[in-house]
């Protein structure tokens, strides 16, 4: 090979030497930028993916509380439930003794009527309520303790307002609450000390009761008691 041929062999050896050189410099470059793209997109997305994590926790924390409030809610709800469950069978229990009729059992009586023997004499008449059973009843249970303790019952005599028992003695009616035991005025003195026994001892078995001053009411008989048999309050 002769000398121009040489030269020319080492010059396309340059050319491509140079060629291979600036290829070689675009691949560094372009792995370069590609690699610093990389990098901040990961970084990008680093952040979003710790933005979303703190997200999801702080998420998390929210809905166990929510939970814990809910659930003490729930504890709660149930408690005022169970609150109004008992309140309602106290309240059925109540409307239950409310409706029972009043009464009193053999050994109330015979304790009452021991107690009255003190005021053995004493003489009574008799009122109801004309539509309420229930005051009829209590009268046919506190008239026979009266009787055993030697007190007696006389009819209604006040020209109006009469109920005919056959067989026992009448009774009148008249508007009133619970038991009432009213006393004449003028018979206060010799009369109360019997009218507030009776009431006391019907009152400690479950029957309210009470003495009063029958100076407001007008009637006929005013030497007797008044056992006034009122509505059950």
């Amino acid at each position: 090979m002769d000398k121009s041929a040489l030269e020319a062999s080492v010059s396309s050896l340059d050319w491509w030497l140079t060629a291979f050189a600036l290829f070689a410099a675009v691949f560094v470059v372009g792995g370069a930028v590609l690699g610093a793209w990389r990098l901040t997109r990961s970084t990008h997305l680093q952040r979003i993916l710790t933005a979303e994590n703190l997200s999801l926790q702080q998420n998390i924390a929210r809905l166990t509380v929510n939970a814990q409030e809910l659930k003490g809610e729930i504890a709660s709800a149930n408690e005022r439930a169970s609150l109004a469950e008992q309140r309602a069978a106290e309240a059925n229990l109540e409307l239950a003794k409310f409706r029972a009729p009043r009464t009193l059992t053999i050994e109330q009586q015979t304790t009452i009527s021991e107690k009255l023997r003190a005021f053995a004499g004493i003489r009574f008449d008799a009122t109801v309520i004309r539509d309420d059973p229930e005051t009829m009843h209590l009268l046919d249970i506190i008239t026979p303790v009266l009787e055993a303790a030697g007190w007696k019952q006389v009819g209604w005599d006040n020209n109006y307002l009469v109920l005919k028992r056959p067989g026992k003695p009448d009774v009148g009616e008249w508007a009133a609450q619970n038991v009432i035991i009213a006393v004449p005025h003028d018979l206060i003195p010799q009369l109360w000390p019997a009218a507030e026994s009776l009431a006391s001892a019907l009152a400690a078995h479950g029957i309210p009761a009470q003495a009063q001053d029958a100076a407001g009411m007008t009637v006929k008989n005013n030497e007797v008691l008044h056992l006034l048999i009122g509505r059950k309050t």
